[in-house]
């Protein structure tokens, strides 16, 4: 199962029967960031994951998907590409963590449909913790409405959800280092 192979590399603890699964050597980063418009291009280019520096020594991922296969395979490829996450299925519980230590993720990647709360829904909850925390979501089910209203709710990117996961650790890397060139 899913949850067997994930308590092989991550502690993990159960909470009713949903997964959440929280790496073993994540660490907190204190940045706030601007907002800005959605960027909806393709990108095809590898970009290199970021680049520890001295004044954040990790960029943490926040990492919500009702999908725990998902949650497994992404979260296994940030932390390869040296990249913390912290990964629920449940965005209610991802708030939870959010509110206990808002400076402690640098980026929230999240799905667009999941049962509870859309990624949208959860970006406006984000914004109300901690103003300027980017979002982005992946779907893969794109609409004019969904730009939309993820634009209102100060998500910064919408991006196809890839058939490679590893097209996923690009974007997200993508983001993580365009974020670091503006602040």
């Amino acid at each position: 199962t899913a949850y067997e192979i994930v308590s092989r590399d991550w502690s993990s603890d159960v909470c009713s029967s949903d997964l959440v699964a929280t790496p073993t050597d994540g660490a907190d980063a204190n940045d706030d960031h601007t907002e800005a418009d959605i960027d909806t291009t393709e990108h095809d280019d590898a970009i290199p994951p970021p680049a520890p520096n001295a004044s954040n020594p990790t960029r943490q991922v926040l990492y919500v998907d009702d999908d725990e296969s998902l949650i497994y395979l992404v979260s296994r490829l940030l932390r390869e590409a040296g990249i913390p996450v912290k990964a629920f299925t449940v965005p209610e519980q991802a708030l939870e963590a959010l509110r206990l230590d808002p400076g402690a993720y640098d980026l929230v990647v999240t799905d667009q449909n999941m049962p509870g709360l859309s990624g949208v829904e959860l970006a406006r909850e984000i914004r109300a913790i901690r103003p300027g925390l980017p979002v982005v979501i992946f779907s893969g089910h794109l609409t004019g409405e969904l730009y939309h209203q993820a634009r209102d709710a100060g998500v910064r990117e919408v991006i196809p959800k890839p058939d490679d996961v590893a097209d996923m650790r690009e974007s997200i890397a993508r983001v993580l280092n365009a974020d670091r060139r503006s602040t």
